[in-house]
């Protein structure tokens, strides 16, 4: 089978990825082992607090993100130079939306309906939590403890349905209870783009 662009594109993420999530894993193992000679001198909380502003866990999520949004974002652009399609009048409700329509607009593959996709959304979610609020629900607005609006409820029942991730309701922090919860999201991500190259056509 003929190796085209795409597959060495794939290739080029993949690695990137996987490093990625390979320098998480590690950060997190070194950041532990300092901790642990603390540990049984402080309460199970505040250790719980120590762990959650480790900082390879938030680079883990943000860059993850990123480089899956560079991937996507390269691949729209290349098919649509291979392609020669105009995908001006293609719009969406936030980029991601709109690079599946673009996608699914010349190739026609709905990324959206991948098993993947929901995985991947809901970490956007997360990811754009992080940036914005530290990963707190009510940092914001203490009054969305009381009364949620309908996007703190989206992001609470996101949590509930996720093992790796655990809410605070009381201070509305947002724990990542174990790395799955990014290793997942390579795993989703690579999976979702080894379907899309399968189904892009040797422009």
């Amino acid at each position: 089978m003929k190796i085209t662009q795409y597959d060495l594109f794939k290739s080029a993420f993949k690695i990137r990825l996987e490093d990625c999530v390979n320098y998480v894993i590690e950060s997190n193992k070194l950041h532990n082992s300092k901790l642990d000679f603390i540990e049984d001198e402080l309460s199970e909380s505040f250790y719980r607090e120590l762990n959650a502003i480790d900082y390879s866990v938030n680079f883990g999520i943000i860059n993850t993100y990123s480089l899956f949004d560079f991937f996507l974002s390269s691949f729209c652009k290349k098919i649509q130079e291979n392609s020669n399609i105009d995908v001006s009048k293609v719009k969406g409700d936030n980029e991601n939306i709109k690079r599946a329509k673009i996608i699914n607009f010349i190739i026609g593959f709905d990324i959206r309906k991948h098993e993947s996709w929901k995985s991947i959304d809901d970490y956007r979610k997360i990811r754009n939590l992080l940036i914005h609020n530290n990963l707190n629900l009510y940092s914001n607005n203490k009054n969305l403890k009381i009364n949620p609006d309908k996007k703190t409820e989206e992001l609470i029942k996101i949590i509930s349905e996720n093992p790796y991730l655990e809410l605070d309701k009381d201070s509305g922090k947002i724990f990542v209870e174990d790395l799955k919860f990014i290793i997942n999201f390579k795993n989703n991500v690579l999976n979702l783009f080894d379907e899309l190259i399968i189904n892009t056509p040797k422009f």
